[in-house]
């Protein structure tokens, strides 16, 4: 129905998901995180209804391992999303 993979390069997390024919929200556990505050990059569905398929929305987020990624796909859908530690001193 739906996958979501994650890949690391060093400290920064490359997430990507795609649905099939059902538009659905997915909440992704981010326990894959070490301790401290991450800033994420989102690339996704702008489009839910299929009016504008091709249409991409960009999304930024505080996120900790504590917290979770809600992340709304359209029907054949998908998103990306890069996540990079904060640097001390930001985000605070």
């Amino acid at each position: 129905e739906f996958v979501v993979v994650a890949r690391r390069k060093g400290t920064t997390w490359y997430l990507g998901g795609i649905t099939n024919d059902t538009s659905r929200e997915i909440t992704v556990p981010l326990d894959i995180l070490e301790t401290g505050k991450y800033e994420a990059k989102i690339f996704a569905d702008d489009s839910l209804n299929n009016e504008d398929p091709n249409a991409i929305r960009i999304d930024h987020q505080t996120l900790s391992p504590a917290k979770f990624l809600k992340v709304a796909m359209a029907s054949g859908g998908g998103f990306t999303a890069i996540i990079s530690p904060t640097p001390i001193g930001e985000g605070q």
